[in-house]
Formats: C-alpha cells, sequence, structure tokens
C-alpha cells in the first residue's frame, strides 16, 4: 500500500525523501490516518527530524501504529529525532488554566499556555 501511495506522491524513500517541507492532512469523508502514519514512519526511517502535533490521538496509539511499521516513537523521542506535541493535552490544560486562573505543576513550560479557549 505504502509502494503505491509513494508512487502517486512522486516519493522515492531511497533516493528522494522531500525535506523542509510541512504536510498538512484533512479528511472530509473517509479516514486518512494511514497517511499520517506513513509519513511519521517514512521520515523517521529516513533518519529525519520530525516535529509531530498530534490533534486525533494520544502518544501510545501513535507508538503502537509506528511499533507495526518498525520505527519506535519512543526511541526517536530519547535521541532527539522526534518532537511530540500532544496539542489535545496541552488545548484542554490550558482551558482549565482559564478557568481557574492558576499555573498548574508542570505547565509553566506549556508553549500554548498564553492562548485562550473562546
Amino acid at each position: 500500500m505504502f509502494t503505491a501511495l509513494n508512487k502517486l506522491l512522486d516519493i522515492d524513500n531511497k533516493i528522494y525523501i522531500p525535506k523542509g517541507k510541512f504536510f498538512l492532512i484533512s479528511e472530509s469523508n473517509n479516514d486518512g490516518s494511514f497517511v499520517t502514519h506513513h509519513f511519521l514512519s517514512l521520515y523517521l526511517k529516513g533518519g529525519h527530524n520530525v516535529c509531530f502535533i498530534a490533534l486525533v490521538q494520544s502518544f501510545t496509539h501513535y507508538s503502537s501504529v509506528a511499533q507495526k511499521l518498525g520505527v519506535n516513537l519512543t526511541a526517536s523521542t530519547q535521541n532527539g529525532k522526534l518532537i511530540f506535541v500532544e496539542g489535545l493535552k496541552y488545548a484542554v490544560q490550558n482551558m482549565e488554566i482559564e478557568s481557574s486562573n492558576e499555573m498548574p505543576p508542570g505547565m509553566q513550560n506549556n508553549p500554548y499556555r498564553g492562548l485562550t479557549s473562546r
């Protein structure tokens, strides 16, 4: 399946993997999560640095799928190849901060601490 997707996107994972690109994956009627998993594993297997902002699933979910694709997300995070941002977690924590007006432990370094929910 991923070979056909690479061909469709004109990606040869042995010769050419697009660098310095931003991929936004949007879906309307069909589940496109396989594309997300494909790009995540493709770039990490290629030795590239990845900043992944998860807005749908948890790290555990992505890690489980990545292991099936031959990628260890925990190791990639520990060796600095992957920065994994759990966007939904930060969004919920930020809403709690706004309602309580106090900074819970560990939130001082939250990159989204200044955002407000309206």
